[in-house]
């Protein structure tokens, strides 16, 4: 189960950081993300959902959030089902180098 949750907190925050790579210096721009999984795992099932938007302010200030949801079932025993929620929320500075061709 930690696992899981703490797959789902690195997928998010790898989606902020990752988003803001591809503004240029001066550009703004806002990122939406959205992702569904389904797997058939041993002896039940996991369902997640990921929604996220980020903001990125004249290509360097990143700013983003984002909702996780997960859900594991088990087949033989109910006490082994749970449900997971959370906000991931953070913010970036990215530094950029402007290159000159001659």
């Amino acid at each position: 189960m930690r696992f899981i949750l703490l797959l789902l907190l690195m997928i998010g925050s790898i989606y902020g950081q990752v988003s803001g790579m591809f503004a240029n210096q001066g550009e703004s721009f806002i990122g939406i993300e959205g992702q569904y999984d389904s797997e058939d795992i041993e002896g039940g099932s996991l369902n997640s959902t990921i929604l996220g938007a980020s903001y990125t302010l004249d290509g360097g200030l990143e700013v983003f959030g984002a909702y996780l949801s997960a859900k594991v079932e088990n087949d033989n025993d109910s006490s082994q089902d749970y449900d997971m929620t959370g906000l991931n929320y953070g913010g970036y500075y990215h530094i950029k180098r402007q290159r000159h061709f001659r």
